[in-house]
């Protein structure tokens, strides 16, 4: 579908369905990892970090967690329940 084709309702979700995976990835990846301050650079280093960064947003996310950046704070305090949370 061009843009010629799309009705107001077309635009409305689409620009919905945008804003949707900004507020839920890209802005938990940049506050609550900081990712955009990430001085890795080199070599493949940023995209194993970029890997694990989503890894551990998934995991959170699996487990039902409100609050993305409580959890993460509550592993650092406790590394044994993030640990516990994997299944070992």
């Amino acid at each position: 579908m061009d843009s010629s084709q799309a009705s107001a309702k077309d635009v409305l979700k689409y620009n919905i369905d945008y804003w949707v995976i900004e507020n839920k990835l890209h802005y938990v990846l940049d506050v609550t990892f900081g990712e955009d301050h990430s001085r890795i650079r080199t070599k493949n280093a940023p995209l194993i970090m970029a890997s694990l960064r989503n890894l551990a947003l998934g995991i959170i996310r699996l487990l039902g967690a409100e609050e993305v950046a409580g959890t993460c704070r509550e592993f650092a305090f406790n590394p044994s329940l993030a640990i516990d949370c994997l299944g070992y």
